[in-house]
């Protein structure tokens, strides 16, 4: 009705102590309190994490971050923010329409799983990996009969476009296959490893530099393949 928030405040309507006038509407006002009691939570956690059991995640404080880039300018090219760990994830999906502010690393280490960006949609098995970069539309999720297992870092990047960790970053915007996946595994328990004690300049440091060599070590296999896909094989005679 005309005035509704001011009413609703004179008399207490968000915890449903109810006049006259609003009793009519009460499944109308228990709904709105619901709405905004969902509004608030997603106020305290604006990030879209998956809820199954066994998930690992680590997010990493703004302030601690502020507090890195402060003191070294040379993180300030490539720093993680958040990291975790999905195993088996049953009906897991995530569409942001504008992107995320913080490129997405994946990595399948079994399942099933597939992403759409603009580039187009694309299916996802074990041993594969992707980048999904930073304020462009995606969307993902796991495969409903065979679900994927994944690693994932999210991080922000300040890199010029012809550096080479920038290359890396473009070339992994399609899956690709991972030979050897134990090399990224030892990287990515490094990461948890450091910062499960707390986020002090030391481990977030080192945490940072693992995650350099976890881009470059996927740029280096992504560009590998590119590479001997474009050679033209030699007839034998």
């Amino acid at each position: 009705c005309v005035g509704f928030q001011s009413h609703a405040k004179r008399h207490n309507i968000l915890n449903l102590t109810l006049c006259k006038r609003c009793i009519p509407s009460r499944k109308t006002l228990i709904n709105f309190k619901n709405s905004m009691d969902t509004i608030a939570r997603l106020r305290r956690s604006p990030r879209k994490y998956w809820e199954g059991k066994g998930r690992r995640v680590l997010m990493i404080p703004s302030k601690s971050i502020h507090r890195l880039l402060s003191k070294n300018r040379f993180l300030n090219i490539i720093y993680i923010t958040d990291i975790g760990y999905y195993p088996n994830a049953v009906s897991h999906f995530i569409e942001r329409k504008k992107g995320s502010p913080e490129n997405i690393l994946f990595y399948c280490a079994g399942g099933k799983g597939w992403y759409e960006t603009e580039e187009g949609y694309f299916t996802v098995g074990p041993n594969q990996f992707f980048i999904l970069p930073a304020n462009r539309y995606h969307r993902y999720g796991s495969d409903e009969a065979n679900p994927w297992t994944i690693y994932w870092v999210m991080f922000e990047s300040n890199l010029a476009d012809g550096s080479n960790l920038s290359q890396y970053i473009r070339y992994c915007r399609k899956p690709s296959t991972l030979p050897d996946p134990q090399k990224f595994i030892e990287l990515f328990d490094n990461i948890i490893h450091t910062l499960s004690p707390g986020f002090t300049f030391e481990n977030l440091l080192l945490a940072n530099m693992n995650l350099w060599l976890m881009i470059m070590h996927f740029g280096f296999v992504r560009d590998s393949n590119r590479k001997a896909a474009d050679k033209t094989p030699v007839e034998k005679i």
